[in-house]
């Protein structure tokens, strides 16, 4: 295992430094990284470190990476761009992902990774450059269509950032994965009360008024939405095959949801998530009056296919379906609301009405009690006013 360092002529403020790399097809390879000299602080004020000094680093680095060659903590290619790096693990990795999740990481790269550091080589990304791009992501622009990202995004990126590193780390291009490391940023909503600012039980009828003017596929979703607590995703692909109206119990089965990125529909993958929700008696008359309106299959005798379809007899998007909730809204007084905001409208309903926080969890998909509480814990009636007050009456009454 053989090392050199060496200067350009021309260039006394930076040291080459090359080690022997791996055999490609056979043939020897170099790795050539170099470091930059220095300043050091001295009465003088601050002045360039010695030839010497600089020397004597160079070397010291060279027996670094000597030293980590061998321990297998190798460094093939430092000068390999991050955007050659996704390149490789999106070639090794999606394969075994669903679509909507390939589409999820394409648009985390696209729209955040590639812009702030696709440029970057393995050798000269750090902490800094991962940790400035969540920042930058949550902080608002000087332009007036700039807008923060949500820590949902946030996140997604570094769901591409931390495995493509480790892809990098396994494959010896890099002996770190800086991702794992960086840390994210203060999420602003964090503690906010998701119930606060939903409509009252008025709000909401005057939405429903809203949505019935729009046509009765409009109307369905929004009480589907509303009544149901399904997610916009799950909504928008439910099918006909799903929800039995004949039932004595009116069920619909969540069991694949459309995508809002590339707009493909995939089944739902975690066994929480596919789940059977009843119906009340207002959104089964809903569901039959659009059912009767739509052509039915003349082996059952029922509609088939996807439940909410544009005029044109596709379906639904997520961009359509926002578009025409944030008109519906506006227009019925209702303070600003989307369409996901529904689901934290259901969970507040039903704890109002008692019903255990249990089968909430449950309706809503939520693998347990613990992700419902870390949702919704600080919004819910009740907590330790209503202990103390219940302790207070026990013992009021002479109980032990």
């Amino acid at each position: 295992m053989a090392g050199s360092i060496y200067q350009r002529k021309g260039y006394p403020n930076r040291w080459y430094i090359v080690v022997d790399g791996e055999p490609v097809n056979g043939k020897r390879k170099q790795v050539v990284t170099s470091i930059k000299r220095g300043t050091k602080e001295t009465k003088r004020g601050i002045v360039q470190e010695p030839p010497g000094e600089f020397e004597a680093r160079a070397k010291e680095a060279l027996v670094t990476q000597l030293h980590n060659r061998k321990v297998g903590q190798i460094v093939n290619d430092g000068n390999k761009r991050i955007a050659d790096v996704f390149e490789g693990w999106k070639a090794a990795h999606f394969p075994d992902v669903r679509a909507s999740t390939r589409a999820r990481y394409l648009s985390a790269y696209k729209n955040h990774i590639e812009p702030a550091i696709g440029a970057l080589t393995l050798a000269r990304l750090n902490v800094g450059h991962v940790e400035r791009l969540y920042r930058g992501m949550t902080t608002k622009g000087k332009g007036k269509r700039e807008r923060t990202a949500s820590m949902s995004s946030v996140r997604n990126c570094r769901s591409v950032l931390n495995p493509m590193l480790d892809y990098a780390v396994r494959h010896g291009l890099t002996s770190r994965n800086v991702a794992q490391i960086a840390k994210l940023p203060k999420d602003q909503n964090e503690g906010k009360n998701r119930l606060a600012g939903l409509p009252d039980d008025q709000g909401i009828a005057r939405i429903l008024a809203e949505a019935d003017k729009e046509g009765q596929t409009v109307s369905t979703l929004a009480r589907t939405v509303l009544y149901t607590g399904v997610r916009l995703g799950e909504a928008l692909g439910l099918t006909w095959e799903s929800i039995d109206l004949d039932n004595p119990k009116p069920k619909l089965r969540v069991e694949q949801a459309r995508s809002g990125n590339d707009g493909s529909y995939g089944a739902l993958k975690n066994e929480w998530s596919r789940r059977a929700i009843g119906l009340d008696t207002g959104t089964v008359a809903a569901l039959s009056a659009l059912a009767a309106a739509r052509p039915v299959d003349i082996g059952t005798g029922k509609p088939a296919g996807l439940v909410f379809l544009t005029v044109d007899g596709e379906g639904l998007s997520h961009h359509r379906a926002e578009r025409i909730w944030k008109m519906i809204t506006k227009r019925a007084g209702a303070p600003k609301m989307r369409v996901h905001d529904c689901r934290h409208w259901h969970a507040s309903d039903l704890d109002r009405k008692g019903v255990p926080h249990a089968e909430i969890a449950r309706r809503l998909g939520h693998k347990n009690l613990a992700t419902f509480y870390a949702v919704y814990s600080h919004a819910l009636k009740g907590g330790d006013d209503t202990a103390v007050a219940a302790l207070n009456a026990g013992a009021a009454g002479g109980t032990a």
